[in-house]
């Protein structure tokens, strides 16, 4: 199926699906890429001529047209499961159901999709309606689109049996958009979890062995005889193999026993064995393998770098359901239009972000919204704190500013505070309190 991925899409996107299910190391792998991100977001305008003059009261408008939408559209969440289904499979298909406050994203079967066409730099795709030959219980449960369209496939099973749907509604996205057909993004380490596993069952057979021990009765024979009756060897086998514990085997016979081992390095064969078919896994994933199950990187400042490598995949992502979004507020009414912008946030660079945004405001760049999106907040939340906190209960008049080591310097611990990722020189010197009396 490696060998030949265009034409083996299903096989492989189950074979994904199923050692999800049963590999926890491939399980760990999907969810570390697919929760990395926070998608956290900010909304700006577009095309707007700062020469030109603003009708405030229609911009105001616009704008708050745009966060009820990205709003209603609950997309930390949403994304949240999308992802992971990306991340597994390489593509996903949905279907959108929306309303005045509420919105779901449906998936659908990805044996009865195919991808169609781009439009507005968004993959669309065909659904085949033969999947509700076998499941017409379940068509009730579908949009009104699915029920007309099932009906015209009736009407001509060869011709419609493939049917593109709303544009508008479908949801679709591809990680690999290089590839014409469906490869899952970590399809390569499929041979090296089956290896995992069968490395586990040779040292879980190895030990058995190991632990089982066998006692013999050697008869004694010569010049073609045996020099103890056949009754008396039995009586004695009899009695023996009633004291004989669990694991332990009895045998008798008239040869000497002795045993041949194929075994060429100790005892922690088998274990270093499986240690090393792990990191063939991890090392082969292309992720960071010091967050993964490999400790042979040991600087936070190494760990760091060798995760925003992997973010970088996960941003590429984000670009894509980025157009998406925007494709949908580009269809709003109203004078001025607006665009979704994710931050380069993920749940381990999400400190460094929150610190360079609010740098960046102090240097009066507009990027408020951004700074608060940096700490989870929504640009509808962002609004609604302003008015909460400023308008209405005054916060910013009672409130004291609280001692910190910005404002006052501490007797017991002299300098700067202390950095949260260093090189491996600076780690050393922490772990061997070098410093202490500098």
């Amino acid at each position: 199926m490696l060998e030949r991925p265009a034409n083996s899409e299903r096989q492989l996107r189950k074979a994904s699906i199923m050692l999800y299910n049963i590999s926890s190391h491939y399980r760990r792998l999907i969810s570390y890429f697919a929760k990395m991100p926070t998608f956290d977001f900010y909304l700006t305008p577009l095309g707007v001529d700062p020469q030109a003059k603003i009708n405030e009261k229609s911009f105001k408008s616009c704008f708050k047209k745009a966060v009820d939408q990205v709003e209603r559209m609950n997309l930390k969440h949403e994304l949240q499961k999308v992802s992971t289904t990306i991340w597994r499979e390489d593509v996903f298909y949905g279907y959108e159901y929306e309303q005045k406050d509420s919105y779901f994203i449906q998936k659908l079967n990805a044996d009865y999709c195919r991808l169609s066409a781009i439009e507005d730099g968004v993959f669309t795709f065909e659904f085949d309606f033969s999947f509700f030959n076998s499941r017409l219980h379940l068509l009730p449960y579908y949009a009104p689109e699915f029920q007309r369209k099932y009906e015209l496939y009736k009407s001509d099973r060869k011709g419609k049996r493939w049917q593109e749907l709303d544009t508008k509604k479908e949801v679709c996205f591809k990680l690999n958009e290089d590839l014409e057909y469906i490869f899952p993004p970590f399809a390569g380490t499929f041979p090296d979890i089956y290896d995992i596993a069968d490395y586990k069952q040779l040292m879980k057979a190895r030990t058995e062995i190991d632990n089982y021990k066998l006692v013999y009765l050697k008869i004694p024979f010569e010049n073609g005889r045996f020099k103890l009756p056949e009754r008396l060897a039995n009586n004695y086998y009899e009695q023996m193999g009633q004291q004989m514990p669990p694991g332990v085997g009895l045998g008798m016979t008239p040869m000497d026993i002795d045993q041949v081992s194929f075994e060429q390095s100790g005892n922690t064969r088998d274990t270093d064995t499986v240690a090393r078919s792990e990191a063939a896994f991890w090392s082969g994933s292309g992720a960071s393998s010091a967050i993964l199950g490999k400790d042979d990187i040991t600087s936070s400042s190494a760990i760091m770098l060798s995760i925003e490598t992997d973010a970088e995949i996960v941003y590429s992502l984000l670009r894509q359901i980025e157009r998406w979004v925007n494709r949908k507020l580009k269809q709003l009414s109203g004078t001025y239009h607006f665009k979704l912008t994710f931050l380069n946030s993920t749940v381990f660079n999400k400190q460094n972000a929150q610190e360079q945004y609010l740098k960046a405001c102090q240097y009066s760049f507009p990027l408020k919204y951004a700074a608060a999106a940096a700490y989870g907040i929504t640009p509808s939340d962002f609004s609604g704190l302003l008015v909460l906190e400023n308008e209405t209960m005054k916060l910013h008049e009672e409130m004291i500013p609280v001692s910190s080591s910005h404002t006052q310097s501490s007797d017991s611990s002299p300098g700067r505070p202390a950095q949260d990722t260093v090189d491996e020189s600076g780690e050393k010197n922490r772990a061997n309190d070098s410093n202490d009396k500098r």
